[in-house]
């Protein structure tokens, strides 16, 4: 029996597998109907979003929610969270799925967890309409990262017979998923989406990007 350890791939969700501008806009022009400013609000949401020098958020979902602090409660910005992925699963807003990614999951030997902050409810008909929910070996939704990443990770990984060095973690979120995963030894790709300053292993525009070092990690 071979002694050589595990390898994983820990995915975040949002931003990372798949890509939907469409899908900010429409949560901003919610959120700006409590307003009474929908458009407007919805297009300062892009302009900031599309920003590359924004120090606002990591993404666009939590752009959009800290431009909205203060003009409008949290049950109101979970009500157009709600409305909006509603949607993406009905297929009434455009959701693109990153080719990368796919090609990734279908990497064989390594075990993929999918790790992410939205609601089973949402995530997991996305992930089944894009037909790649059987690819992951372990799949958490309503994360709550950054928070609980460290314990629901050991929780996943205590059975396993996998060294830290041999854990890879992806994602666009630096808070969220690229600090505690180098806080936990992991090595990291990082998707930077703005113009800030990073110490993962690997910083890249797009995911395409890391496929050299994807492969080296997994032969590794």
């Amino acid at each position: 029996m071979s002694n050589k350890s595990a390898k994983v791939i820990i995915w975040d969700f949002d931003g990372t597998i798949y890509h939907s501008e469409e899908s900010y806009r429409e949560y901003a022009k919610c959120i700006g109907s409590l307003m009474k400013d929908n458009e407007s609000f919805a297009d300062k949401s892009m302009q900031v979003i599309n920003d590359k020098k924004n120090e606002i958020g990591d993404d666009g979902w939590a752009i959009i929610a800290n431009l909205a602090s203060g003009y409008v409660t949290k049950e109101e910005m979970d009500m157009c969270f709600a409305r909006t992925r509603e949607k993406m699963n009905d297929g009434k807003i455009p959701v693109n799925l990153q080719s990368t990614a796919v090609r990734i999951l279908n990497i064989r030997d390594v075990k993929h967890i999918l790790l992410t902050n939205t609601p089973e409810k949402y995530a997991i008909p996305l992930l089944e309409n894009f037909g790649i929910k059987n690819l992951f070996y372990r799949i958490v939704c309503s994360a709550k990262k950054p928070d609980s990443f460290k314990n629901i990770v050991n929780d996943l990984l205590r059975d396993e017979d996998t060294l830290p060095e041999d854990v890879l973690s992806i994602g666009d979120n630096y808070r969220n998923d690229i600090l505690p995963s180098m806080e936990m030894g992991f090595k990291t790709v990082f998707i930077q989406n703005y113009q800030r300053s990073s110490i993962a292993d690997l910083t890249v525009r797009k995911l395409d990007e890391a496929i050299p070092y994807i492969e080296n990690f997994v032969k590794g």
